[in-house]
Formats: C-alpha cells, sequence, structure tokens
C-alpha cells in the first residue's frame, strides 16, 4: 500500500527552515521523529492505549504540565474526557486547567487516590526518578509508553 506523507517548511527560532515531514502517522522534524500520532490504524498509539484503558476502568493520570508536553497532548488528541489530571509540584499551576484540552492541573497526591491507575509521563527527562517517586506513592501505579 501507499505511504501517507506530507511536507512543510517550519521556520525555526535560528531562522533556519527544519523539514516537518509526516509519515503513516510519524511526525518528524530534520532527522528526529517527534510523535506517533492520533489514530493510524493500530494500537500502539497514546490515543489508542489511552482509550482502551479508560473503557477498561483506569484512571489516567499525566505527569507534567510543560508547555512541551501539552503540545504532545493536543497533538495527540488527549483531553479531559479521557484523563483524570495532569500532575505538576508548582501549585501555581494546581488548581487550573491545560490550554484547549482543559484537563484539571492537580498536585501528585492524586496517585495515591486509584487502585488502577495508569501514568503518562512527558518529564521525560526525569521519568526514571519520576517512577521510582510514583512507585513509592502507589505500588499499582503502571506506565504508558514505558
Amino acid at each position: 500500500s501507499a505511504r501517507k506523507t506530507s511536507c512543510t517548511n517550519v521556520p525555526s527560532r535560528g531562522g533556519m527552515n527544519l523539514k516537518r515531514v509526516e509519515v503513516e502517522g510519524y511526525i518528524f522534524y530534520g532527522n528526529v521523529v517527534i510523535v506517533r500520532i492520533g489514530r493510524t490504524g493500530n494500537n500502539n498509539t497514546p490515543l489508542t492505549k489511552i482509550e482502551t484503558l479508560k473503557r477498561d476502568g483506569y484512571n489516567i493520570c499525566i505527569y507534567g504540565a510543560s508547555g512541551k508536553g501539552q503540545s504532545l497532548i493536543q497533538m495527540c488528541g488527549i483531553n479531559y474526557e479521557l484523563v483524570n489530571g495532569v500532575v505538576d509540584k508548582s501549585t501555581l499551576k494546581q488548581g487550573k486547567y491545560t490550554p484547549l484540552t482543559r484537563i484539571p492541573i492537580v498536585g501528585d497526591e492524586i496517585f495515591a487516590e486509584y487502585d488502577k491507575v495508569y501514568a503518562l509521563i512527558l518529564s521525560w527527562n526525569i521519568s526514571d526518578i519520576l517512577k521510582e517517586n510514583l512507585k513509592d506513592m502507589n505500588d499499582n501505579i503502571e506506565f504508558i509508553l514505558r
């Protein structure tokens, strides 16, 4: 079958143009794959994984309310109907909602509230430390995108 592709030039901050290429649900900027997006006919995307877990009765929480993480959530089509909350340590963000997706921003104590809970960690640069801390809070926690 033919591969679905699209290509555009995206201006970067340094004035260089990066080529944005979509191939079968993957987005590339230059030579770097950014994310596999939306529904692509398989069950390996964050959206389809979260939809399946939610349907099976799991609670879903996202860790990290940063701008880069919110871009990923929006690109994947994840919103308040699928996710119980976005966790952030900053008390300035807690009590507010994520832009466009309207997911409540909460403290990490939310993980202790659930017996069946999955976490999607968007602060991937410190994910190993976060996983250890979250397991200390709730031994039943599982992770999306290990």
